[in-house]
Formats: C-alpha cells, structure tokens, sequence
C-alpha cells in the first residue's frame, strides 16, 4: 500500500512494517509444535480443536507428539475451578509462611497471632482432605496432580528449613506446631505418587534434622520413599543411621515409636522389589 493511500504517515507505516516483521521472525524462529501446544491453551474449542489437528500434522512421527501431549491436562469446568481454589489456597498457605515472622513471634515488638495459626491449620486441613478424599470433579490422585502445578512444595521445603534460632524462644511450641501441620498435610500430598515424592525429595535432608523431635516428619520421610524404588536407592546413608539411633533411644526408654519402623518398612523394598542397598 502505497504512503499517499494512507492517513498514517510514512514514518509509522516504516515502524508498523518493522514491527509485523519483527512478529513474523518471532513466529517462525519458534517450533511449529510449542506453537501449537500454545494455542490450545487459549480455552477455545474452535481453536483448540485446530490446533490439536495441526499439532498431529507436524508430528505425526510419534515421539514429539508423545512428549507434549504427555505435559498437557485437560480440566473440566469443574475440575479448573478446583485447581484455581486450590492455587488460592496453596497462595495463602505461602503468604502466611513468609510472613511468620510477623504473627508467629511473642517479643517486645509482636505478640502471637492465634486467628493466622487457626488460618494456616485449616488451610493445611483442606489441602490435605483433598488429597484424601478428593472432591466430586477429581479423585485424590488428580487433586495431586494438581497440587505439584502450584508451589506447595516450595512452601513446604521453606517450612521444613525454618530454624528455631531465627525465633525468640517463647514461639518455639507455634513453630513446632506449624512444621508438624505442614508435614502432616505434605504425607497425603506425597502419597503413592511418584512425581510428588521426587519433590518432596529434595527437602530430605532438612527433615533429617527434626525426625528426632517431630513424629510428623518421620511419618513424611517414610512416605517420600515409600514404594518408589528410585529414591529407595537413593536415601542417605546418614538418615538411615539417624532413623537406627532414634529407634534405639526409644528402646532404652522403654518406649516404642511406629514412624521409626515405618521408615525402614519403606526403604528394604518399593512394589514388591528389594532394595537390596538398604537391606
């Protein structure tokens, strides 16, 4: 189009051609297949339905395919409005994590905070009903799912490394009490499943410190590594030594804890196969 046929002026034709330029590289830099799996993100069933069909087209090879369509969920109406409940809830989880500082300490300059405690308890409580019991759109196991899309267990690593040094003494039992609420919501969080378990995984090592004093952490540690044998093969040396030494302090007390077993009966074998390493 010619710069006399035009309101614009010449000088914003040149950017505007620059511009679609600029877009059209972009678009054909990128792979025809992420574009696809872009598209049908979009929440349109025309668009989705086209971009489903380019996608096959492009690869219909098999394993591209394979692979993106393996990351891809599809929700229901209902199923989304659980998993956006479920990302508010987890955003309000984290909020009151990071700031606990602020209603979690009993000094000169702050008192406790009970109603943030009852908060953060009863959202842990519905976190965890719902990887239980799910609700009437998704089963435990898809409420999982869901949860390993949100930071739940960023939250929850956060948790577990929170050190008691960092607060006055007198908010020691508030701190203990929110550590045990976040693994006791974590173990059903983790439950049978394997991708929630690699997760969790990677805050073993800060869990190792407060198995001796904290039950709920004992019981969560058993289930990261129950029944997946990947991980079995792969549990501290020293945690296992940890775990020998608590049972044995319980045994001289005359005492007997069962997460300490439980932790053992997890790590000799997943599935129905030794591990032979821990054995």
């Amino acid at each position: 189009m010619a710069a006399w046929e035009t309101e614009m002026p010449v000088g914003s034709l040149m950017v505007k051609g620059c511009f679609c330029h600029r877009i059209m590289f972009d678009v054909v830099q990128r792979s025809p297949a992420v574009m696809c799996v872009d598209l049908m993100m979009y929440g349109s069933q025309d668009i989705f339905a086209l971009a489903l069909e380019l996608l096959f087209a492009h690869c219909c090879q098999g394993s591209e395919l394979l692979n993106l369509l393996e990351k891809v969920e599809l929700l229901t109406t209902a199923q989304d409005k659980l998993f956006s409940s479920l990302k508010h809830d987890v955003f309000s989880l984290g909020r009151l994590i990071y700031s606990i500082e602020n209603w979690g300490v009993d000094d000169d300059f702050s008192t406790i905070d009970n109603a943030k405690l009852k908060q953060f308890s009863s959202l842990c409580k519905r976190i965890r009903g719902l990887c239980i019991n799910g609700d009437p759109s998704s089963s435990p196991f898809e409420v999982q799912k869901m949860l390993h899309e949100t930071e739940f267990f960023s939250h929850m690593d956060y948790t577990v490394r929170m050190s008691f040094s960092d607060f006055p003494q007198s908010s020691e039992v508030l701190v203990k009490t929110v550590i045990s609420q976040m693994c006791h919501c974590a173990v059903k969080a983790v439950a049978n499943n394997s991708k929630n378990q690699m997760q969790a995984y990677r805050s073993v090592d800060a869990m190792k410190a407060l198995v001796a004093e904290q039950p709920e952490s004992a019981l969560l540690l058993a289930e990261i590594f129950k029944g997946n044998f990947t991980i079995c093969r792969r549990v501290p040396e020293d945690l296992i030594a940890k775990f020998s030494e608590l049972i044995l302090r319980e045994r001289m007390a005359g005492s007997f804890v069962s997460c300490y077993i439980d932790f053992y009966m997890a790590i000799v074998s997943a599935g129905n196969k030794p591990v032979v390493r821990n054995q």
